[in-house]
C-alpha cells in the first residue's frame, strides 16, 4: 500500500489546465499496512483513534515531500485521504486523514473531507470528480475513472451527470492479497 504525494500548479490559458511539477509515492510500513488492510474491521470509535495517528503520519509525509523537494509556494493542501468505510447506499463513508489537525500539523491551509457531504446528500461520494473532468478535460464528453470503484462522466451542454459502475481497485487488491498469501 503506498501514498503519492503530488505538487501541481493549476492555471487558466483560454480554459483550466494542470501541470504535474513533483509526484513521489511512499510506501507505508508493515505495520501500516496492516492496519490499513484491516481498517473495516474496526468499530468507529477504533476508525476515529486510527485517524488520529494516521493524520500525524500523512502530516509527516507530507512535511517530508514539501523539505525534500523544498517546495515554497503552497496555497494549499489537498487531502483525499484513505477510506476506511465507505457505503453510500447508507450514507456512510469515512476517510483517514481529513482532520482539522492536519492544517495544524502542517501550518497550512487544507481542503479535505470531499466525500462527507456528497454522501449526506445523496451523491456516492466522489463529487470532485465530475467538477474537476468538466473544467480540465472539457474536449470530453464522457470520462472513466478508475480507483477503489470506477466512476464514469458524462457531459452534455447543460448537464453533468456523474456515478459509479462497478469496483476496480477493491477487487485488484482482494487478488494481490490472494496471490501474496499464495507466495
Amino acid at each position: 500500500m503506498v501514498l503519492i504525494l503530488v505538487y501541481a500548479n493549476f492555471f487558466y490559458e483560454e480554459s483550466w489546465k494542470f501541470k504535474i511539477i513533483i509526484s513521489k509515492t511512499y510506501e507505508y510500513d508493515n505495520e501500516w499496512q496492516v492496519i490499513l488492510k484491516s481498517i473495516v474491521k474496526n468499530n468507529i470509535e477504533s476508525v476515529k483513534q486510527i485517524d488520529q495517528n494516521y493524520t500525524k503520519l500523512l502530516s509527516k509525509y507530507i512535511l517530508q515531500f514539501i523539505n525534500e523537494y523544498k517546495i515554497s509556494k503552497i496555497d494549499f493542501v489537498s487531502s483525499h485521504g484513505h477510506t476506511a468505510l465507505h457505503d453510500p447506499s447508507n450514507s456512510l463513508t469515512y476517510q483517514l486523514g481529513n482532520l482539522p489537525e492536519l492544517s495544524n500539523y502542517l501550518g497550512l491551509k487544507v481542503i479535505c473531507d470531499f466525500r462527507t457531504q456528497d454522501v449526506r446528500f445523496g451523491g456516492q461520494g466522489a463529487p470532485l470528480v465530475p467538477v474537476g473532468e468538466k473544467y480540465l478535460f472539457s474536449d470530453y464528453k464522457t470520462l472513466i475513472n478508475l480507483g477503489g470503484f470506477a466512476n464514469i462522466t458524462k457531459m452534455s451542454t447543460n448537464n453533468i451527470i456523474a456515478y459509479d459502475i462497478c469496483p476496480v481497485n477493491i477487487i485488484f487488491n482482494h487478488l494481490s492479497n490472494l496471490i501474496e498469501q499464495e507466495i
